[in-house]
């Protein structure tokens, strides 16, 4: 809804890369602390597959093990994201638990930003991330 009219760079372009959370919201509670206590990562999402835009996500360089593998599906305007049952932590929240099924709508995506929201178990997470660096490792 509050993404570009037009934009030359694809979905995938836009979504892959270094993301920074910025707002994590639980149920209409500012919650970011909890998030950055728990997970206290950049997130990573880079293409994993050249076709039926499949994507992988991750921690990265953290101590938590965390890994999803995200479809882009209703014509791009949702992340399914299916997070991989072996990856067990001890600190993890709402939608980045191990396996969790999610739909993450996407609210917003552009090339520096993603807002999404997703419910789980009764709980409604808003989430925005601010991209730090594009998939080739390049600062924005």
């Amino acid at each position: 809804k509050e993404g570009p009219l037009i934009s030359f760079r694809t979905v995938s372009k836009r979504l892959q890369g270094t993301w920074q959370v910025t707002e994590y919201i639980s149920n209409g509670v500012d919650s970011l602390q909890y998030y950055n206590d728990s997970c206290g990562a950049n997130l990573y999402i880079i293409d994993i597959e050249d076709y039926n835009k499949h994507f992988g996500m991750n921690f990265g360089n953290s101590k938590k093990e965390f890994f999803a593998i995200i479809i882009l599906s209703d014509n791009r305007k949702v992340l399914y994201v299916s997070s991989d049952p072996d990856y067990y932590g001890k600190y993890f929240t709402g939608p980045f638990s191990p396996d969790t099924k999610s739909n993450w709508n996407i609210l917003k995506l552009t090339n520096k930003e993603l807002k999404v929201t997703v419910d789980i178990n009764s709980i409604n997470y808003e989430m925005s991330l601010k991209k730090i660096t594009d998939l080739n490792g390049k600062p924005i």
